[in-house]
Order: C-alpha cells, then structure tokens, then sequence
C-alpha cells in the first residue's frame, strides 16, 4: 500500500479551513490552501529533495 498525505477525500479541503476557522482566520484560508498543497506535493520527496 502506498503512503499519501491525506489520499483525495473531503479532508483535504476540511483540515484547511478548520485551521483558518479556530486558529489563523478567514483571511489567511487561501495561503493555509497553498502550504497544505506543498506538504502534499513533497510527502513522498526523499530528505536529500
């Protein structure tokens, strides 16, 4: 079985907003988005990536 960072499903848009919602604010929703999508981007990178 493969290893995936949160597999395409509802948390994937969940996880972001619940941190802007109780931690970062609304405002901030659109950057949580971008760094979430980098952390899904480089799960799989090797450290010296």
């Amino acid at each position: 079985m493969e290893n995936l960072f949160c597999n395409e499903c509802n948390l994937s848009k969940q996880i972001p907003n619940l941190i802007a919602e109780e931690l970062l604010g609304m405002e901030n929703l659109s950057l949580i988005q971008k760094r979430y999508q980098q952390m899904k981007d480089g799960y799989n990178f090797t450290y010296p990536e």
